[in-house]
């Protein structure tokens, strides 16, 4: 990451097949965000001995979901 920064965090998963409010029942959606990894310094202290105390932070560039809004279910994106 320190020697490459550009980086992308996915979320995605299928919406249940008798969800009412999903785009389509039983289709994928999700979110990516697009940007620049940066290490931040603190003292966040999370499940310790299980977990790193690493905090990783990503300066947003671009946003990209799909199937997520029921009234615009195309793929949206936008700079940020």
């Amino acid at each position: 990451m320190r020697a490459a920064p550009h980086v992308s965090f996915v979320v995605d998963d299928l919406t249940a097949p008798d969800d009412p409010d999903a785009v389509k029942p039983g289709w994928g959606r999700g979110i990516e965000i697009r940007g620049v990894a940066e290490t931040v310094k603190g003292t966040m202290h999370i499940g310790q001995g299980y977990f790193s105390d690493d905090l990783i932070r990503i300066r947003p560039t671009r946003v990209i979901s799909w199937h997520i809004d029921p009234d615009h279910p195309e793929q949206r994106s936008r700079g940020v």
